[in-house]
């Protein structure tokens, strides 16, 4: 409004300023509701000019939107230059139309994310995500020791049990710091080293102290977590 009335001697209220910046993205990107209208034929066209991509639209019974999922040609060999990692997480979207952005990303040889596959759903919930791991396994399978990452979301966990019931199902060190974290930062650090060793030695040593010391940690990442999800020691694979 500053830059309007400094450079053009145009006064704007902070309405009428936001009205006609909508209206400029609108004119430059395309109005936002008709672009779904075009999802249908943009993935229609991604699949038929890049053969190998994988694009899916599910609708309700009234033809209403409800999710999409798409990976692209480019991701679908990951499994010959990538470890056979997948990490899964949801995001919520923050623009004009709310819902969840699903993403499902690994790292390849120079510890850089690579994409694998995309999805939008209205929320982060059990059908949701149910949805999205079915089409992620329809696309890429599930390779021997296939390990995934994610978060302890209820949704996440018990669609893993029904999609993915022969993968390993680990836990993001970062989100489980971050729910033990008010217990300060001694009990962070043991955590740290439990997680991170290869060595079950000093394994066993950090979480002998913290049995020691924090019983109710040591419940939270023995009873609850299970070390198998997110102990490097621990996991059933290499």
């Amino acid at each position: 409004m500053g830059d309007m009335e400094r450079d053009h001697g145009i006064k704007l209220n902070y309405n009428t300023a936001l009205r006609s910046q909508n209206a400029a993205y609108d004119f430059i990107y395309g109005d936002h509701k008709k672009s779904w209208e075009l999802l249908s034929a943009y993935f229609h066209m991604s699949m038929k000019e890049n053969p190998g991509t994988s694009a899916y639209i599910e609708t309700d019974k009234d033809d209403v939107f409800e999710y999409d999922f798409i990976s692209f040609h480019a991701s679908a060999g990951f499994l010959s230059y990538c470890r056979p990692v997948i990490v899964i997480d949801g995001t919520h979207l923050k623009g004009k139309y709310k819902g969840i952005l699903f993403v499902a990303t690994t790292k390849d040889g120079n510890e850089q994310i690579f994409p694998l596959a995309f999805g939008i759903g209205d929320k982060e919930c059990h059908s949701a995500w149910m949805w999205f791991l079915k089409k992620l396994r329809s696309t890429f399978g599930c390779p021997e020791n296939l390990v995934i990452v994610s978060d302890r979301h209820q949704g996440i966990k018990s669609a893993m049990e029904v999609v993915y019931p022969e993968a390993v199902h680990a836990i993001c060190s970062y989100h489980l710091r971050q729910n033990i974290r008010s217990q300060g930062c001694k009990v962070v650090g043991l955590y740290m080293k439990a997680s991170y060793t290869y060595s079950p030695i000093v394994y066993e040593k950090s979480m002998a102290m913290l049995a020691a010391k924090y019983p109710n940690t040591k419940k939270v990442l023995i009873d609850e977590a299970i070390p198998t999800r997110w102990a490097r020691s621990q996991c059933p694979v290499r």
